[in-house]
């Protein structure tokens, strides 16, 4: 007499839902295990759900007569059923499958008198649409190719057809590229937005995955895109407006003349004589102080660099006459085209330079233990073979 478990009696998380999945238990190739998925080739059926109240200890069903009235459980059991059903397809996404986001907004039944008596419908039974008041991209779409051809079709007219001619909705189609978010290296996207003149936005898309919705963060750029650019249109630059001249605080009126009584010339500036300085000059003593002072500093003035008495503080430790000769140092740029026996002389004569005494091995190891940290480091092994010892 019924298609219904006891397990399909059960009162449904947010509210209660009339339309009943035919479920079929398939075993999924991935995990091994058997599930339960919806039948496929079968759609919902809509069905009165009971629910057994502890406390009232009755089943209840969740429709209503006309004047608000509930109708008792009894009186749909064994009962064959048309129904009239009010819906709002919400959302469809276009993947691998398309599926579509459907909320039931109000049913009518109305029992039959004759067939079988069975509270489901049968699987092959027809439906249709009473009535639409969804507005698709597509009937937008539509709706500005026909304002178009409204347009072309209607010029050259005399005025009295202007006027019984219904009013002309002025619609834009604006297509625009749009970086993704985060894979900035992939190809870019392609929002569109339908408006009218006024700015309202009658439709929106986007080739993204959630611009299927009509609302993803491409579509709001765009739009964000065309705020922009209409405000910098409407604004004023500075060359819309007349050129004015700032009066000084100085001048409250300026007086008309004639162009040759007026100098065009700038006011030269008003010479004021210096005042003499009487501050008396430092003393030599004073002065040698002062910069044996600045001396101790931790940081190294530029100033003692170009006072006699403190610049050998200064000299670069790699000129220092006690390290020995860097190897860059002996490049002579007047040897470029000499002959290979002139070449040979001159190698002799640089390999008794290169001669590092005792003192030098010490001075540069001491001064070179920073290694990497080091620029004498740097530049005492540019030239030369140097590795460690095993």
């Amino acid at each position: 007499m019924f298609e219904l478990e006891r397990s399909d009696l059960t009162k449904s998380k947010g509210g209660l839902n009339p339309l009943y999945w035919k479920m079929q238990k398939v075993l999924n190739e991935k995990t091994g295990k058997t599930v339960q998925q919806k039948d496929p080739g079968r759609g919902p059926t809509l069905y009165a759900k009971l629910i057994y109240s502890k406390k009232t200890d009755k089943f209840r069903t969740q429709f209503f007569y006309l004047n608000d009235e509930p109708i008792e459980a009894h009186t749909l059991m064994g009962k064959y059923c048309h129904a009239k059903c009010a819906i709002k397809i919400e959302s469809i996404f276009i993947g691998a499958r398309i599926s579509l986001q459907v909320k039931l907004y109000e049913a009518v039944v109305e029992p039959a008198k004759t067939g079988m008596k069975r509270l489901l419908p049968r699987p092959n039974a027809e439906s249709e649409v009473q009535e639409s008041e969804c507005v698709t991209a597509a009937d937008v779409m539509n709706d500005v190719m026909n304002d178009v051809m409204n347009n072309d079709q209607n010029d050259g007219e005399d005025s009295d057809a202007e006027q019984n001619k219904k009013p002309v909705r002025r619609v834009k189609r604006v297509v625009k590229k749009v970086n993704h978010s985060q894979r900035m290296s992939e190809k870019p996207l392609t929002p569109w937005v339908v408006c009218e003149n006024s700015g309202k936005v009658l439709s929106a898309h986007c080739d993204c995955m959630a611009g299927l919705g009509e609302s993803c963060s491409h579509v709001a750029s765009l739009l964000w895109a065309i705020e922009a650019g209409c405000k910098r249109r409407d604004s004023l630059t500075v060359t819309d407006k007349k050129a004015y001249w700032v009066l000084p605080t100085s001048v409250k009126t300026v007086p008309y003349a004639r162009v040759k009584d007026i100098n065009f010339s700038k006011t030269p500036r008003s010479t004021s004589t210096v005042k003499p300085s009487n501050v008396t000059p430092p003393s030599e003593t004073e002065l040698t102080n002062f910069l044996n002072c600045i001396k101790d500093c931790p940081s190294k003035p530029a100033l003692l660099s170009l006072i006699p008495a403190h610049s050998d503080f200064y000299v670069p430790k790699s000129v220092n006459p006690e390290l020995p000769v860097v190897l860059s140092s002996l490049f002579d740029n007047s040897l470029a085209d000499a002959d290979y026996p002139t070449l040979l002389k001159k190698s002799e004569e640089a390999f008794e330079l290169l001669q590092v005494t005792k003192k030098q091995q010490e001075l540069v190891e001491e001064k070179t233990r920073e290694q990497a940290s080091s620029r004498l480091w740097f530049r005492m092994r540019t030239g030369r073979i140097t590795a460690l010892r095993e």
